[in-house]
């Protein structure tokens, strides 16, 4: 079983506001997404609602690169993004 995530479809990508992505997974399992900065420091964790499209809402982050993670009980996958004001 695994948790996917198409990478192809993050956008916007930089953003100021929010990304959004498109995933699937064929686990039965809670998948969370952990976002990091690039210091490694986790700065939001959200539980995803079931469906297949997710909106990050960002504008609280402070201008800069981040890493997404998207993590849930055997898999993960992780991405990047551009945050500006």
């Amino acid at each position: 079983m695994k948790l996917i995530v198409s990478k192809q479809l993050i956008d916007p990508n930089p953003a100021s506001h929010f990304i959004s992505f498109d995933y699937l997974v064929t686990e039965n399992s809670a998948v969370y997404a952990l976002v990091s900065d690039m210091s490694g420091s986790l700065v939001k964790k959200i539980k995803l609602s079931p469906g297949n499209k997710q909106i990050l809402h960002i504008e609280s982050l402070a201008p800069g690169l981040y890493c997404v993670n998207l993590k849930s009980n055997q898999n993960n996958e992780t991405f990047k993004f551009v945050k500006y004001n």
